[in-house]
């Protein structure tokens, strides 16, 4: 069956002279008996035994196996070969040592596909007189014992070939002669090829002897009988050189002389022996066998020997090493070197936690941390503000600018999230409060800050439907107010003052909001009633430490001031609850002037400095304007129309000459200089003195209080009525009366402006001609550069309540031009809608949570809508802080991937370096280098996947510890850290992947040798 054809072998040391192993060797095998090979050292015999069982190659010639060349042979045929038809037994045994016997032989089935049953492997076992010994490991067992596990190893897989390289080099002779019994045994029915330096034993044992010497054949014998010569008498000639007589047989007269015939051709003396055991050592010496045929070698007759022709019986099982096997064989080999596994395993967790980590923080990615941070704060209002968006080209930049709401951007909001928004009005750019708190002292500004976030249109049933509980009534006029449980705590610990002083509330007596209930405020000026108070559910003690009399600058104080900052602004707890209409009467009621106060840039260079413009307006009917020109009733584009205090200067007011008729006499008779400004100011004073001294009755009668203005008088004093008519016009020129006068038909400014305008048209003040002047513009979110143009003055504005806002209570002039319609458009266009926020309930799923994060983060046509609330501003913060570091913690993670790896890759290959001798083993017993391969990826992956385990476990619970210290020292809401499916895929994915790259690189390097020098670890 196996048959070698003019087989070549060199071996070509890198350093040295070529060495022929095998010089042109052709040999035939039969199908069964045992043939030993012999010759001295360096003889080729093993070369010869490797190449025959695909160990080694050759360098010309081919091996012929049924009928089949293996001249097209690949690595894995050979391997195959070997799987299907050797069984090898090696000199060293070759037995893997952190296998027990049970699961050595086990193998040998595996990988033909066969399943290592405990009873299949004790019955070969038994075969071996190695019975109950599957579970021992080998360093338990004797030479001889092994010797015997590699041939139960060799049968199991019931070879047609048995090959055996010096079986008994290393045994006692005894044992060698045990293994030699078996393996003859063997050899009745299989073909059984023995290495050997053993003369002896091969006579002894073998069928054929091939001896070698230099690499060629010097001598190929066969065992033969040969038969003796019988006489009528009884007695066998064997050779004759022996005479054999049977047991019980008596010598005849003619057997004596027969003997004596042998006798005499004796040249020395005779030995007759009946002595059993002595017979039993000649017989074995003279190879006699029971029969009496004596054995002798002669020159083997090849032709005898026939191998097929064809190899249609040549059938290659190919290994399949089930995958549990490969595992619990790659799984065995983590007990080898231990405490080094262990520091590999540690110092790469450590490595890769670190990496985990890195990553994270180089991957992150705002919108899951936002939605975790939400949902982990469980923020319940969503509030928006408005940003314009535009990229500016010769900057290479993206700008922004916080504008206003319309009632545009609402309706978009609640088109995309399909969520109830209310607008928020604040009617002024500057701080809004609540007033009226008596003990000022007691209210620490940190937490009690007084602020007033807008007004806001609920009904009662949305309220509750928030959650909300509602104290009292919601607001059913203009004039009433609902307020919330936060502001309600300004008045528990300062008491309550009425706005007109007559009510006071100490704050030990204020005990529940029914004491606040039906009481007056003022904001902004302006008197309203509180109906209700709502219970936001606002955590007061979440900021216990902003209540402290001294504030402290530690991060964690700024941190949580910060935090209620956002919560006051964009929350429900700082809003004032009206009737639905108010915001939209209020919005009329301030008209069509635009607020260009946090919106645009606008100056007017009149004289002395210029001014800046707060306001836009356009001519119409509510407002009284006197044209430089009588006729003029419209403006044309570059025609503007000003306050009369912007050309005060200009027309050298102040420094008029007052007529002889117009000054007082007091004046005139002490010879006193007095201006326009003191005519103007004389003219006020007088004005408003003989209207309080008219209408001072009427006054008192719908409830003017005099005390409040008279800084020296107690209010149980009583007041003559030059007093009370002083202070009638005291809250004509220096209180809200100026404005707005509640108790008469005229305010202070009207009174002014009356007396004003008749002294300007008497002294024809105004200009004849426009006076022409420089305008210059810029409105922020238009993001243009400077807009200068020359611009004409036409006319004036004649000061009334319109052109003032209330800043605290502080009435200023709004410092308002008029323009015409053009530019009016292109401004309004430009600058902020009237709504400072939107606010709205927020979703509770996370998928909702994610659609209203990608929508903030959405360009809308240069429009951006950014979600406000506790978390958002320190979001945005990290936001810009990781973003802008991502780069470095990118390659902080590249850096501690690749120690990782480094690592791992270290320990996998040297490990699998160190067991190249088993992978020898399990390629000469069959298996294939996709098989050692499967072997030591199980093992690496196991390590790899302890690694990952151990660092994803790591990470997660140093991300979790890193998310909570900084909730739990600073106080802050946001999950800064999110670790997620991103992590895991690329820790698992890197930690396969250095298993496959450290197992595959190396097993292919070794696997591509030849399994001999593997064993051999050349």
């Amino acid at each position: 069956m196996l048959e070698i054809r003019n087989v070549t072998k060199i071996y070509r040391p890198k350093k040295g002279v070529p060495v022929t192993a095998l010089a042109g060797i052709s040999l035939k095998f039969p199908d069964r008996g045992m043939v030993f090979i012999l010759g001295k050292s360096g003889s080729g015999k093993s070369t010869l035994l490797n190449i025959l069982g695909g160990l080694d190659q050759y360098d010309t010639g081919e091996v012929i196996i049924k009928g089949k060349s293996s001249r097209d042979f690949n690595q894995s045929d050979f391997d195959s070969y070997r799987n299907t038809y050797i069984g090898f037994i090696f000199q060293e045994y070759n037995i893997l040592e952190e296998f027990t016997v049970g699961a050595n032989i086990g193998l040998a089935l595996n990988l033909q596909g066969r399943e290592a049953t405990s009873e299949l492997i004790n019955e070969i076992l038994e075969q071996v007189d190695l019975a109950g010994y599957a579970d021992r490991k080998p360093n338990e067992l004797s030479i001889g014992q092994l010797q015997r596990v590699a041939i139960a190893r060799a049968l199991v897989k019931n070879p047609e070939i048995i090959m055996a390289d010096e079986p008994t080099g290393a045994l006692d002779s005894k044992t060698g002669k045990q293994v030699l019994d078996t393996l003859k045994k063997l050899s009745q029915t299989k073909l059984v090829i023995i290495v050997s330096h053993d003369r002896e034993f091969a006579e002894t044992y073998a069928d054929r002897i091939i001896e070698l010497a230099d690499g060629k054949i010097i001598s190929d014998v066969e065992r033969y009988k040969v038969e003796a010569e019988k006489t009528k008498q009884g007695i066998n000639v064997i050779d004759d050189n022996f005479l054999y007589i049977k047991k019980g047989y008596k010598l005849s007269v003619e057997d004596i002389e027969i003997i004596n015939q042998y006798l005499e051709k004796a040249n020395q003396d005779v030995i007759i022996s009946i002595d059993n055991r002595t017979n039993e050592q000649i017989r074995r010496v003279a190879k006699i066998d029971e029969e009496g045929y004596r054995e002798s070698f002669k020159q083997t007759d090849e032709t005898k020997i026939i191998t097929p022709q064809d190899a249609n019986n040549f059938k290659l099982i190919r290994s399949k090493l089930p995958f549990f096997s490969s595992l619990k064989i790659g799984a065995s080999g983590l007990r080898v070197k231990p405490v080094r596994l262990f520091f590999t395993i540690l110092l790469s967790f450590i490595a890769f936690t670190l990496f985990g980590l890195a990553d994270t923080m180089g991957s992150y990615n705002k919108i899951n941390t936002s939605v975790r941070s939400f949902k982990d704060a469980n923020i319940q209002n969503l509030s928006f503000t408005k940003y314009i968006y535009q990229y500016h080209e010769e900057w290479n930049t993206w700008l922004s600018y916080k504008t206003g709401l319309d009632n545009k951007d609402i309706s978009f909001l609640k088109e995309k999230l399909a969520i109830d928004f209310k607008p928020v009005y604040n009617p002024s750019n500057y701080y809004m409060n609540i007033g009226n708190i008596a003990e000022l002292e007691n209210v620490r500004p940190d937490y009690y800050s007084q602020k007033v976030s807008g007004f806001v249109e609920f009904t009662k049933e949305e309220l509750e439907s928030l959650g909300f509980t509602i104290y009292g009534n919601m607001p059913t006029e203009f004039d009433q107010i609902a307020i919330t449980s936060y502001h309600f705590e300004h008045y528990d610990v300062g008491g309550y003052r009425s706005p007109d002083g007559n009510i006071e509330i100490k704050s030990d007596v204020l005990n529940n909001y029914n004491d606040l209930l039906n009481k007056t405020i003022e904001i902004l000026g302006e008197k309203y009633t509180i109906t209700g108070i709502i219970d936001t559910k606002f955590d007061s003690n979440r900021y216990e430490l902003l209540k402290t009399n001294t504030p402290t600058h530690d991060l964690n104080y700024y941190m949580k001031y910060l935090e209620f900052e956002n919560v006051l602004s964009y929350g429900y707890h700082a809003l004032v609850f009206v009737k639905p209409g108010f915001i939209e009467k209020q919005i009329e009621y301030l008209g069509n002037d635009i607020n260009l106060e946090s919106s645009a840039y606008a100056f007017i260079d009149t004289q002395p400095y210029g001014y800046y413009i707060n306001y836009i307006g356009k001519l119409d009917d509510k407002r009284k304007v006197v044209m430089f020109d009588k006729n003029k009733s419209s403006l044309a584009n570059d025609e503007i129309v000003v306050p009369f205090e912007f050309i005060i200067d200009e027309l050298n007011f102040y420094d008029l000459p007052v007529k002889e008729e117009d000054i007082p006499d007091d004046i005139k008779n002490n010879n006193l200089e007095y201006t326009m400004y003191e005519y103007f100011n004389y003219s006020y004073k007088l004005l408003i003195d003989e209207y309080a001294k008219a209408n001072l009755a009427e006054a008192i009668t719908k409830g003017f209080n005099p005390y409040k203005y008279l800084d020296y008088y107690d209010v149980n004093d009583e007041l003559p009525l030059e007093m009370q008519e002083e202070a009638y016009g005291n809250y004509l020129i220096n209180g809200p009366g100026y404005l707005n006068n509640e108790y008469g038909d005229k305010s202070g400014i009207t009174i002014e402006w009356e007396g004003k305008l008749d002294i300007i048209n008497r002294y024809d003040i105004l200009p004849k001609k426009p006076i022409t002047r420089t305008f210059e513009y810029d409105i922020y979110t238009d993001f243009d550069y400077l807009t200068s143009v020359s611009t004409k003055i036409v006319g004036v504005i004649i000061p009334d309540k319109s052109i003032y806002i209330n800043y605290n209570d502080y009435y200023q002039p709004k410092n308002i031009i008029l323009v015409a319609d053009e530019l009016y458009d292109y401004f309004e266009k430009n600058v902020p809608g009237p709504f400072g926020w939107a606010i709205g309930r927020m979703p509770s799923s996370e998928s909702d949570l994610r659609k209203i994060v990608i929508f903030s983060e959405t360009n809308h046509d240069g429009i951006m809508y950014e979600i406000e609330n506790e978390v958002s501003y320190m979001l945005r913060q990290v936001n810009n802080f990781i973003e802008n570091t991502a780069e470095v913690f990118l390659y902080i993670g590249i850096f501690f991937a690749v120690f990782s790896s480094l690592l791992l890759f270290n320990f996998i290959s040297t490990s699998i370096n160190y067991k190249r001798r088993d992978i020898g083993v399990l390629r000469a017993i069959g298996a294939r280098s996709k098989d050692v391969f499967g072997i030591f990826f199980n093992e690496s992956l196991i390590i790899a996947l302890i690694n990952f385990a151990l660092a994803l476990i790591a990470t997660i619970g140093s991300i979790l510890l890193l998310n909570n210290y900084l909730k739990r020292e600073y106080g802050l809401f946001i999950t800064i850290l999110n670790f997620g499916i991103r992590q895991v895929i690329l820790m698992f994915v890197v930690s396969v992947g250095v298993a496959l790259i450290a197992s595959f690189l190396p097993v292919y390097r070794i696997a591509r040798k030849r399994p001999i020098d593997a064993i051999r670890n050349r």
